[in-house]
């Protein structure tokens, strides 16, 4: 779907002055990592034909974009799940959670809440589940935009602190350098998602307890 097409998706459903509450969240088939989920309302009349899926745009355009949306919202809101909720929880269910707090905070009635590949009902909000939302609804791109750049920040953040793990590199995803990082150093304790397979892999293949900084 081209760019300008997402935003038409959106402005057909913006009949009577209904605004649209885009939902997304970024992060959640991550090793490591809070699952990030991120609600945007825009402003009527913004438009900017770069806004797509965060996943097909550089991070020089993410970063450029992120502050441009934010200045053209009329609200937004980024809520963090660590990784030990993940684990508690499964990363489903911990997305909805994300979700339900933002469409609590900024769902007002009249307002239509689109959200990405997600499917619930929440009170009597005006909610719709679109997969591949992120490439449907300009609203929901947008908040991947914001989503995928403020996880990206905090993952090279941690670079700093969990030095060794290259975390500004794959910020958190599962790749060949994060694996070899796990197999020397081991998982971190509250960071790294123990629920998951591949550090599950880790723990019981070695004496490697998850390390502690």
């Amino acid at each position: 779907m081209k760019v300008n097409q997402l935003y038409q998706f959106d402005q057909a459903l913006c009949q009577n002055d209904t605004l649209i509450l885009g939902i997304d969240e970024v992060g959640r088939g991550c090793w490591a990592g809070p699952l990030v989920v991120c609600g945007v309302i825009l402003k009527p009349e913004y438009y900017n034909e770069q806004i797509n899926d965060s996943k097909q745009l550089s991070a020089s355009s993410r970063a450029k974009l992120f502050h441009e949306i934010i200045e053209n919202c009329i609200a937004y809101q980024i809520v963090e799940l660590n990784s030990e909720t993940v684990d508690r929880y499964g990363p489903k269910q911990t997305t909805i959670m994300g979700m339900k707090k933002i469409v609590k905070s900024l769902g007002k009635r009249q307002i239509k809440i689109l959200i990405d590949y997600e499917h619930f009902a929440f009170r009597n909000y005006n909610i719709t589940g679109i997969v591949h939302g992120d490439q449907v609804s300009y609203a929901i791109a947008a908040a991947s935009i914001i989503a995928k750049h403020y996880r990206d920040d905090l993952l090279i953040a941690a670079d700093e602190k969990y030095q060794g793990y290259g975390f500004k590199n794959h910020k958190g995803y599962g790749t060949k350098q994060h694996w070899m990082a796990l197999k020397k150093w081991g998982p971190i304790q509250g960071f790294h998602r123990y629920s998951y397979r591949p550090i599950q892999k880790i723990l019981d293949s070695s004496f490697h307890q998850g390390k502690d900084f």
